[in-house]
């Protein structure tokens, strides 16, 4: 049985149909909170259906606006309704879904049941991103028409029809109503008809009102007219009799004319509905003085009666029909809300296949047109527009992973701000800049755009010093000291993380939201991380005391993203209190994470939880492993080890594979360490074992990474049992796999994190050196060579290409790039005196950079010594 919510509960007639659909078991958990939601931002009705069936789906469902669903492990993973049924039927009929995501690390499996459908996160508190208030609201006012526009789409329509019949015969008035609408005359004719999905209620009174407003009163003709008394025969007849209406009654199903009459005094013969030319003759002549035709070729007209076979405004739905006059609309370039409308309905699915590139499409020809207004008008009104559909161009090329046009599209956003000299704007387009090139490494350009969008807002700071522009400045202050830590600039970090702080602090004590609770502990772990660098303790201590207190207190609202927050911050105190010996702090810190997460997998049992448990399980491990109690290290990553294998039964993810193959791979070195080789040699197969299901399947460059030192780490171990083939035999897998990545990852050398990045380069050129030591035991010294000139290769190109690497990381490149030289020119005499030079000439560098480097010196003094040979 259907039931509905509404603002007031009020009656749904006439509003938006959003459908809540969810597996049975979240109905409680999620019904009122999102229909709540929902129901601020937009007056519709709210419709759900607890029972597990429908008496037909077409009717049910098909004119529903938008279904919205709660996304949960449960529904993911355990057969329902909503899945098996209600979201297939939604693509089919191309009616817009709107999935909120109530858990993390259900990436993957959404993706199996939803494709590449976006969905919205509720629990996502990145302060610095557009909210998810906001963006609700914007997606609702996107997809479902609001009233005032619902009032121009019905003043649009050339007449009324009254369409009464049974509630247990609603298919056949949807049937009727796209009968009656094949004829063309008919197309901006409405139909008032009772969309009500529940009985019960009371209508006279609507009834009444609707009737009046009608030009004609047609009737669904079936058996179930005359078998029983009925409200069409004892209200709604005789009220249309009464106001001297126009009466059709048509016939759906074979129905005694005899007894039709006698229940209904005086009704007109009926006309067969599915024969074409009878109804469309009795429609055209009794429509003939009342529709108008002037209107037709209008576009502004032809965008209201679009949108009402889209949204089933007092018509049934029809989407190929909204479709044809919605674009035709949108194509004069005169009516900027067809060309929104289409790109939301190729964007979402509705009434179309779901397509973003020609959605993208349409996006641009919405930007030219207010642009070209812009460019005429030069007003205000025309700026905004134009910057704010510029802003959601760069959105979906950012969403498409076209960075050159998110760039484009960015840098205009830039240029007509700055025409206005809108400071604003400029704000905004600076930070937006940045966040592109900092989500792709390009560590200097997003370094130089943050600190545009900083001098900006501090400048509207001293201006305004609204709350506005003081949150602004303080997402700019940690935006900029963040990229200053991944350049290596701690210092100059420092100073901007705690202007960053005072901000935050003062701004919570003006509204103590979760989000400026949860940015202030993320801020405090980076500047205790930034003490702890500098082995600054006391203070680093501090910070991370500051934000682990902060995370304790807010993982009382079982939000997803504090437990994050909480683990990165309890994490570094941990390590902090083991660097300082501390043990017993160390342990209520990891035992306090571990009771925690345990709660949070006991309340939701969700895959998140229990991955972030099994994260508490491996710390605490890490941190045994460190004191040398290699039991209870091995007890804890047992757990983990165990956790992550009872997800696997519920799921086989992609996340839950990684994570197993980690894992695998912190049992294998624990045994590894403590000379259990056989152990060890069971836990890195079983890593392998599920890398190479992954590698197999995607192109994920760190999967390809941890693989490769699976088969190092083994290759490792023959070589401790003197098996030098199989050493050879691993290494060997090794380079075949990190050169596959290379060719089929491109994004290894700019879109991945630079620890990645140079994970990559080291790993690679350790393989290379490692073999060619191998060969230059067994005197081949060919084979040395080829693969030494391989590293060097390697090497010698990082220079080049990885201009965002460290300059610690560049320091260590730069010193193995010397000693492959030294071991390449001495190998065989006469000394390669050209290697030697160029060794010598990057261990002066580097030395002098590094003075207190022993390592460094050694090398020096013995390519020094090779040259005074």
């Amino acid at each position: 049985m259907f039931q509905y919510k509404t603002k007031g509960n009020v009656s749904p007639q006439g509003k938006r149909r959003v459908y809540f659909t969810c597996h049975p078991d979240d109905y409680d958990r999620f019904f009122e909170k999102i229909s709540s939601e929902i129901l601020k931002f937009s007056d519709c009705a709210i419709w759900y259906n607890p029972d597990d069936n429908y008496e037909n789906i077409d009717t049910d469902l098909g004119q529903m606006n938008l279904f919205v669903i709660p996304i949960t492990t449960k529904l993911l993973t355990k057969p329902c309704r909503t899945i098996e049924l209600d979201v297939p039927f939604a693509l089919k009929k191309h009616i817009p879904i709107l999935p909120l995501m109530q858990e993390r690390s259900l990436d993957e499996l959404f993706t199996r049941h939803f494709g590449d459908l976006q969905y919205l996160d509720p629990n996502k508190h990145d302060i610095t991103a557009i909210s998810y208030e906001d963006k609700l609201k914007k997606y609702l006012n996107f997809v479902l028409v609001s009233d005032e526009m619902a009032e121009k789409v019905r003043a649009a329509f050339d007449a009324y029809i009254f369409l009464s019949y049974r509630k247990k015969d609603r298919k056949y008035a949807n049937e009727l109503m796209r009968l009656i609408h094949k004829n063309d005359f008919c197309r901006d004719i409405a139909i008032w008809y009772d969309e009500y999905l529940v009985p019960g209620e009371d209508f006279n009174n609507a009834i009444t009102e609707a009737l009046k407003k009608s030009d004609l009163f047609a009737m669904v003709v079936t058996p179930n007219l005359v078998n029983e008394t009925n409200y069409v025969q004892t209200v709604e007849y005789p009220e249309a009799v009464k106001q001297n209406k126009t009466i059709i009654p048509t016939e759906l199903e074979k129905t005694d004319y005899k007894v039709l009459s006698e229940k209904y005094p005086n009704i007109p013969n009926t006309v067969d509905a599915h024969d074409k030319v009878a109804l469309s003759g009795v429609l055209h002549s009794a429509l003939l003085q009342i529709a108008k035709r002037e209107n037709d070729n209008d576009p502004q007209h032809n965008f209201f009666i679009g949108l009402a076979y889209l949204e089933g405004i007092d018509v049934e739905v029809n989407h190929d029909r909204a479709l044809q006059l919605i674009t035709s609309a949108a194509e004069t370039n005169e009516v900027p809300e067809a060309i929104e409308k289409l790109v939301t309905m190729y964007h979402d699915g509705y009434g179309v296949k779901r397509d973003y590139n020609i959605a993208v499409e349409w996006q641009q020809k919405l930007v030219d047109y207010w642009e070209r207004k812009y460019k005429k008008s030069n007003d205000v009104d025309s700026f905004y527009k134009l910057f704010s559909t510029l802003f959601s161009i760069v959105d979906s090329y950012n969403n498409l992973d076209d960075l050159e046009n998110s760039k484009s599209f960015c840098t205009r956003m830039i240029t007509f701000s700055e025409q206005m000299n809108n400071h604003r704007c400029l704000v905004v387009s600076y930070q937006k800049m940045g966040d592109i090139y900092a989500s792709k490494g390009y560590l200097k350009d997003a370094l130089k755009y943050y600190r545009k969008f900083l001098l900006v807002s501090e400048h509207l700071t001293r201006e305004k010093k609204t709350t506005l522009s003081q949150h602004d400045l303080m997402i700019a202050y940690n935006r900029f000291g963040k990229i200053l830590i991944q350049i290596g600039d701690v210092k100059e970090a420092e100073i901007y993380l705690q202007k960053a702080i005072n901000l935050n602090e003062m701004l919570i004590n003006r509204t103590n939201t979760i989000k400026l609770r949860t940015l202030l502990a993320d801020t405090y772990t980076s500047m205790g991380s930034i003490h702890l660098i500098q082995m600054c303790n006391v203070k680093a201590e501090s910070f991370f005391l500051k934000a682990f207190d902060i995370c304790n207190q807010l993982v009382k609202v079982k939000d997803p993203s504090i437990y994050s927050t909480l683990i990165a911050a309890s994490d570094n105190l941990a390590l902090l209190y083991s660097i300082q010996n501390k043990i017993d702090k160390t342990d209520f810190i990891l035992q306090n994470n571990i009771f925690l997460c345990e709660q949070y997998v006991e309340d939701t049992d969700s895959i998140h939880s229990y991955v972030v448990l099994s994260q508490c399980y491996k710390t605490y491990a890490d941190s045994y492993k460190e004191r040398e109690n290699f039991e209870k290290a091995e007890e804890f990553y047992l757990k983990a080890f165990s956790i992550l294998n009872h997800l696997l039964n519920k799921c086989q993810s992609i996340l839950v594979k990684r994570s197993l193959a980690i894992s695998c791979t912190n049992l294998s070195d624990l045994y590894k360490e403590r000379g259990t080789l056989d152990r060890s040699e069971e836990f890195c197969l079983k890593s392998i074992a599920f890398l190479e299901q992954l590698v197999d399947k995607f192109e994920n460059g760190a999967d390809f990474l941890l693989l490769s030192n699976c088969y190092t780490s083994l290759g490792d171990l023959y070589k401790e049992r003197g098996n030098l083939d199989r050493f050879e035999e691993f290494y060997l897998k090794a380079i075949t796999l990190l050169e596959q990545s290379e060719n089929k990852n491109k994004r290894l050398e700019f879109e991945t994190e630079i620890e990645e990045i140079t994970t990559y380069l080291f790993l690679l050129c350790n393989c290379y050196t490692s073999l060619g030591d191998l060969y230059k035991e067994r005197g081949n010294l060919d084979r040395f060579e080829e693969f030494y000139l391989k590293a060097i290769t390697l090497l010698e190109q990082s220079e080049n290409k990885n201009e965002q690497l460290f300059e610690t990381e560049k320091i260590q490149s730069l010193a193995y790039l010397a000693l492959c030289y030294t071991e390449v020119a001495t190998i065989r005499k006469p000394y390669n005196y050209v290697l030697l030079e160029k060794a010598w000439n990057i261990s002066t560098k580097i030395t002098s950079k590094c003075p207190q480097n022993t390592d460094y010196s050694e090398l020096r003094e013995a390519i020094k010594e090779f040259l005074e040979e």
